[in-house]
């Protein structure tokens, strides 16, 4: 954090040379024109022209590519340019992994991908982009690990340039690389997970990226692209939902309790004899920790096994930390929608009020 601080006081610190020495010309320009030296004032015009174009450049640029998140969705992202897919995922990396990275370069070896390195304290990371949403190849991924030491060695010295310019005080010029991320924008399957992991690769596919989107544009303040998921009404939603735990071994699932608005509403289910609660909350929008509390004291009250929580949204920080303290599972966006947009709908309605009584807590 603290060197994140430190580049944001740089670049505060040029912009306002910048500015004087814009305002600077711009004095000296008008004055000249006044008392009648019109070569030296048009020249000293021109220049705080130039200058103010140099000054606005970056600004005008950052503006334009945070633009580009306000209304994008995964599926324009494969159609996008690939400067434009590039600026869009290098803001996510920056957003939730801490990294600030150098400009990406096309992958040799590897059609739609592009790479870089990120610098997180002393360490760098290999961050590859791949644009391709058909398939996750095993050839992408047995290319990053081979791929990034190699990479490392070649732009290492620009990463030292960059970690130079980000902190105020002298710091050691050595940085080692730890690891490599992959942004993919296919799903990734199981056996890709797992080869990811065999190469030590952190593998963010595209529900992932997906999620992470909503996150960045909602805490923009801007409102994040809906999907077909979004779109399902709670029936819908529960007959999906009864399809899947039925699938996992769970039985006589039933809707227990419904809120006012309908977009939460609480599932029971039995496994080896016992009840299981979870909690479903069908919004496009971040869970508070309030939920998390919720489904603890509802777990508690109605001696149920475990208490979940799914959701079409995401989590809080403080929501995670809570349900790691709690032992309350938790189901976001990038593991539902998939599940749901898959599952089959079933012929039969689950009943509506499950028989040991509704269960019901403050949220």
């Amino acid at each position: 954090m603290g060197r994140r601080r430190s580049a944001k006081s740089d670049r505060g610190a040029l912009a306002l040379v910048f500015l004087g020495l814009v305002v600077l010309a711009g004095v000296a320009g008008i004055g000249s024109l006044f008392t009648g030296s019109d070569e030296t004032g048009a020249n000293l015009l021109a220049g705080f022209l130039v200058i103010g174009a140099i000054a606005a450049t970056p600004f005008v640029i950052k503006k334009g590519f945070r633009r580009r998140t306000a209304g994008i969705s995964l599926e324009d992202l494969p159609k996008a340019s690939t400067s434009a897919f590039r600026s869009v995922i290098a803001q996510l990396l920056e957003e939730h992994e801490g990294l600030r990275l150098l400009r990406a370069r096309g992958l040799s070896g590897v059609s739609q991908a592009s790479a870089t390195l990120g610098l997180r304290d002393k360490s760098a990371v290999f961050c590859v982009m791949s644009q391709n949403a058909a398939a996750i190849d095993d050839r992408l991924l047995r290319r990053v690990a081979e791929a990034g030491s190699s990479y490392f060695h070649k732009h290492g010295e620009e990463l030292l340039s960059l970690g130079a310019s980000l902190v105020t005080k002298p710091r050691s010029r050595t940085i080692t690389l730890k690891g490599a991320i992959v942004y993919c924008l296919a799903e990734a399957s199981e056996h890709h997970r797992k080869l990811a992991k065999e190469f030590g690769i952190t593998l963010v596919d595209g529900p992932q990226i997906e999620l992470q989107l909503a996150q960045l544009q909602s805490k923009r303040g801007k409102q994040p692209a809906m999907r077909e998921v979004d779109q399902l009404d709670r029936d819908s939603v529960v007959q999906r939902l009864t399809s899947i735990l039925e699938a996992d071994g769970f039985k006589d699932v039933a809707v227990s309790s419904v809120s006012k608005s309908a977009d939460v509403f609480e599932l029971v289910a039995v496994k080896r004899a016992r009840q299981h609660l979870f909690i479903v909350i069908h919004r496009f929008a971040e869970v508070s920790v309030a939920a998390i509390s919720g489904a603890v004291s509802i777990k508690v009250a109605n001696d149920c096994e475990t208490a979940s929580v799914w959701t079409t949204g995401w989590f809080s920080a403080a929501a995670h930390s809570l349900a790691k303290e709690t032992k309350t599972k938790l189901c976001d966006r990038s593991t539902l929608r998939p599940r749901l947009r898959d599952a089959l709908d079933i012929s039969r309605a689950p009943s509506p009020v499950k028989a040991r009584g509704t269960m019901q807590a403050k949220r």
